[in-house]
């Protein structure tokens, strides 16, 4: 065992070796106990430092970006876009970058998740009204956000008239009035995109609206041929897609017999696990 310790103002060094026969020598200043530990403890008390230590200066320069305090030079990597500090960039093909992504490829989260530009995957949580699939995909966000992925929602609305998003008054709702078929609405924080539905949009299309996601966890369409996760309640306990191909799991209470598998509300980490082995094919 060793240290060095610096004085950061004068730059003075020294380096302080823990002796290897110091632990033999304990015997010779402790002689009432039998117990090696015993002895080991009392005598280190006791035994001169030079016995214990070796000690001597030493010369050190410490690099600039080593010293407490330091702010440098910070760059933004252009493949993730995540800031660099402390020079830790590395330079390929002309190009700086940080260290994960000049190795190859960034992985973003302790996780290991590997984000790629493809499609995201789609999962249905499906039921009747008032089963708590809401709160089964509130759950469900965190939990996969938490393990690097990037989430997105749709939530089907029933009804046929308009819904309400863009406040009468507003300019966007003054664009829309003015016969814009797409507007959006930009903030330095949000991004909001109000536009005419067509009558034949697919979940698909509407999909591919939320940009770059890894998944998405939609609230009805359950006839479209997408993985589903049906939830089911003490009163509400006849399945919606019984017979569907497509059925990943259940969300029921205790004692309900599927021949897919089945979990509790309350077990969010183990549905999430089937999701992310089943849908995202990652581990």
């Amino acid at each position: 065992m060793a240290a060095t310790f610096v004085n950061t103002q004068t730059q003075q060094a020294v380096r302080v070796l823990a002796k290897d026969d110091a632990r033999a020598l304990a015997p010779l200043y402790v002689r009432d106990t039998t117990n090696p530990t015993e002895a080991q403890k009392r005598a280190y008390r006791i035994m001169p430092e030079e016995v214990l230590f070796s000690v001597k200066p030493v010369t050190l320069k410490i690099p600039a970006q080593e010293m407490p305090g330091y702010r440098g030079s910070r760059i933004q990597c252009p493949e993730c876009g995540e800031g660099v500090n402390f020079h830790r960039e590395i330079q390929r093909d002309g190009r700086t970058l940080c260290i994960p992504c000049a190795q190859g490829g960034f992985l973003p989260s302790d996780n290991d998740v590997e984000k790629t530009d493809g499609k995201p995957q789609i999962v249905l949580v499906i039921g009747y009204k008032k089963v708590g699939k809401t709160t089964l995909i509130e759950r469900l966000i965190p939990e996969l956000s938490n393990r690097g992925y990037r989430v997105g929602t749709v939530k089907h609305h029933h009804a046929d008239f308009p819904v309400s998003v863009d406040t009468a008054g507003t300019d966007t709702w003054r664009h829309r009035q003015a016969g814009a078929a797409s507007v959006a609405l930009a903030t330095p924080t949000d991004i909001a995109v109000f536009r005419d539905a067509e009558s034949s949009i697919s979940l698909d299309q509407i999909v591919s609206m939320l940009g770059a996601l890894d998944i998405v966890l939609v609230e009805g369409f359950h006839e479209e041929p997408h993985a589903k996760i049906e939830v089911l309640t003490d009163h509400v306990n006849e399945p919606l897609c019984k017979s569907d191909q497509d059925l990943l799991a259940l969300v029921a209470p205790r004692g309900t017999k599927s021949t897919v598998p089945t979990f509790s509300s309350s077990d969010i980490t183990a549905l999430a696990d089937l999701i992310q082995d089943r849908i995202l094919h990652r581990h």
